[in-house]
């Protein structure tokens, strides 16, 4: 039963960006489990599959056949990616060859952290952007795979994966998102001071990337009332005021 728990979590967890492939064949096992447990007669009433569900708003699909040729290259194969990236002047894909050392899930995204022939150097990329990728025959890594907690470089990916201006923040949020955000984490090393309790909450954390904390504080509106370093506090200015910008012309 405790087997058939973590599948059924699993598929949960999966569902909201994992193609229907995927999460299908956890679902088809998670029923098997089931049918066996039911049939050894074991745990009457024991949780069905579909019990769980999660969902995610900001998740993004990704291709199961992309996902196969990651997972068995790793530390193995070079991989060839035709990678599409929105940054890009014209939005069109690109061809990558790399050396894959490690996959992560952030924010209901699945990256790529790899070795980059094309621009020999680590690169990270999304998964979901990668429009297509094959195994280059014949070819062998030629770098080393780091250890494993320095594949992403000198920081902790959990919280973030883009890197631009590193530092740490003072964030000042009132209530009532205060007291939202207190029981959120955004980074494994932040902490929380109550200035005023449960009215006006202090947060200091350090993050990899400004513009990806920037973005982030925009969710909280208003209830933002002071933010350092300056280059923070300038990027999630300059956000709000070019999306003020944009909405009175639309308007």
């Amino acid at each position: 039963p405790e087997d058939l728990s973590a599948v059924m979590f699993a598929e949960a967890l999966l569902a909201p960006f994992a193609d229907e492939e995927i999460t299908s064949r956890l679902r088809r096992l998670a029923e098997q489990m089931d049918a066996e447990i039911r049939d050894r007669g074991r745990v009457p009433g024991q949780a069905r599959p579909g019990s769980l569900v999660a969902t995610l708003t900001t998740g993004s699909r990704t291709n199961p056949e992309v996902l196969a040729v990651l997972l068995r290259a790793i530390g193995k194969q070079v991989v060839q990616i035709r990678y599409a990236s929105p940054w890009s002047p014209d939005g069109g894909a690109r061809i990558h060859d790399v050396e894959p050392w490690q996959l992560r899930l952030h924010d209901g995204n699945m990256y790529l952290r790899a070795w980059s022939r094309t621009h020999a150097e680590p690169r990270s990329f999304r998964v979901a952007q990668i429009e297509g990728a094959a195994t280059i025959a014949g070819l062998e890594p030629r770098e080393s795979m780091p250890e494993v907690e320095r594949i992403w470089g000198d920081h902790d990916p959990a919280f973030g994966i883009d890197e631009d201006r590193p530092d740490t923040a003072i964030l000042r949020i009132r209530a009532p998102m205060a007291r939202w955000v207190h029981h959120n984490t955004w980074d494994a090393g932040q902490e929380d001071r109550w200035i005023v309790e449960g009215e006006l909450l202090e947060r200091r954390m350090a993050y990899r990337s400004c513009r990806e904390l920037a973005r982030r504080l925009l969710s909280i509106g208003d209830a933002l009332v002071h933010v350092e370093p300056v280059a923070l506090r300038d990027a999630v200015l300059g956000h709000a005021q070019r999306l003020a910008e944009t909405l009175r012309v639309d308007a």
